[in-house]
């Protein structure tokens, strides 16, 4: 059995006429614990970027699990990072703090199999 999310290419695609193959679920909204996320930060390029994104994350006291951060020739910085999380309310605080700092035009949560911009 596999679950995925209702707008998954996976389920949209395959599951036309194989209804009868798909099962609703829903998740314990009761859940006390922390789970694993990844989010992505577009920015022009300037000095003190990065520790700025890492310290949105440290003063919410999350635990980078994993950062990749590169520049390309067009000046762009590109960060990726896993860190762990209590509740995804505080995503919705970090994501915003990381759009306010300088430079920084694009930040959202990465969600497996779905890219910003693909249909």
């Amino acid at each position: 059995m596999s679950v995925h999310r209702a707008d998954c290419v996976n389920v949209i695609g395959p599951a036309e006429g194989q209804t009868d193959r798909l099962i609703e679920v829903e998740w314990d909204t009761d859940f006390v614990g922390k789970f694993f996320t990844t989010i992505s930060v577009h920015a022009l390029d300037r000095p003190g970027l990065l520790r700025d994104v890492s310290n949105v994350l440290a003063e919410h006291r999350l635990s980078i699990i994993s950062a990749k951060a590169e520049t390309g020739d067009d000046f762009i910085a590109r960060m990726d990072f896993e860190f762990e999380l209590a509740d995804l309310s505080q995503l919705d605080s970090v994501l915003s703090l990381v759009l306010s700092l300088e430079a920084v035009f694009e930040a959202y949560r990465v969600l497996p199999g779905r890219n910003p911009g693909s249909a």
